[in-house]
């Protein structure tokens, strides 16, 4: 038994291997692709960044998403102008700091939402889609990240086959433990003594 279910671990995680193999096998295509997506985005960003703001390459998605919650707010604060102009110094400082966690909250609850709806319609695992949030958006368009988050997809596809393999092993290795202790119990249980025979009167 013991064996057969290293045999099956064993091809399960060839099999594993082997499709990360045939993964690493589509880098160059993915990165050709990935570099063709990133110079049209990178385009779109010029002609959308006319009055100078930073390059997006090496901020995080969850930093873009704080930064266009902020840029809302500040849209919506421009109807608090008048009222924002009769405050005093602290009043306006204590006001631009409740906008600031207001923005990162509201970009920490998108982001959240963001992963939430893409892991129920993609099939995908939250635990990978999450770690697209914290990467910068040049990583997105690198092969290496992307089959990197497939990979981590792939193993968590594989997760419940190990598992069912553990618990394969615990199972054998309970009725070891119990055919042991019952060997033992019965080593240890009094023999009987012999009959006499009856004297002879």
């Amino acid at each position: 038994a013991g064996g057969f279910l290293g045999f099956q671990g064993g091809m399960l995680y060839g099999s594993q291997q082997q499709i990360y193999r045939h993964l690493d096998s589509y880098a160059p295509l993915v990165q050709t692709l990935a570099d063709e997506v990133w110079s049209d985005f990178q385009a779109y960003v010029e002609t959308q960044d006319e009055q100078g703001q930073l390059a997006v390459r090496d901020v995080s998605v969850q930093a873009l998403l704080d930064q266009l919650a902020m840029d809302y707010l500040r849209s919506e604060r421009q109807a608090e102008a008048a009222l924002r102009a009769d405050a005093s110094t602290a009043e306006r400082i204590a006001l631009d700091l409740l906008d600031r966690l207001r923005a990162s909250l509201l970009g920490k609850a998108i982001g959240e939402l963001a992963v939430e709806k893409t892991a129920r319609y993609s099939g995908l695992d939250e635990k990978v889609l999450t770690q697209v949030l914290d990467a910068r958006i040049g990583q997105l368009f690198q092969a290496d990240f992307l089959l990197g988050l497939l990979k981590r997809q792939i193993g968590h596809v594989f997760k419940p086959f190990y598992i069912a393999l553990l618990i394969q092993l615990g199972l054998l290795l309970v009725l070891v433990a119990a055919e042991w202790g019952v060997s033992r119990w019965l080593r240890q249980l009094p023999a009987r003594q012999p009959v006499e025979p009856l004297a002879q009167l």
